[in-house]
């Protein structure tokens, strides 16, 4: 008498019961690579991180300009002189007495 290919058998039972614990391994190592390689994946993620560190560069920015035209506004509302100066520096305005030369191009 032989004996039977026991060996044979019991691969095939292995195959089996652990064919949904290697076909589960099979999908997450897909889904995996998806989530790592396709375009809404890690390269978006990243992308976005660089895009909210700029706004919130730029936030910043924003801020300090703010602060500068306030202050410029404050003192253009309370101090006399700073009026003045941006009175003649953008409007032109003259002071009386003052000598104003006008500088013309030759025809």
């Amino acid at each position: 008498m032989t004996k039977p290919n026991r060996k044979r058998a019991n691969t095939a039972d292995t195959l089996e019961t652990n064919l949904p614990f290697l076909l589960s391994i099979v999908i997450g190592i897909s889904i995996l690579g998806v989530w790592l390689f396709h375009t809404s994946g890690i390269p978006e993620y990243y992308r976005m991180k660089q895009e909210e560190t700029q706004l919130h560069h730029d936030i910043l920015e924003l801020k300090e300009g703010n602060t500068r035209l306030r202050e410029e506004i404050s003192r253009v509302q309370s101090d006399p002189a700073t009026l003045e100066a941006l009175a003649r520096e953008e409007l032109g305005f003259v002071r009386e007495g003052d000598v104003v030369y006008q500088l013309v191009k030759p025809q």
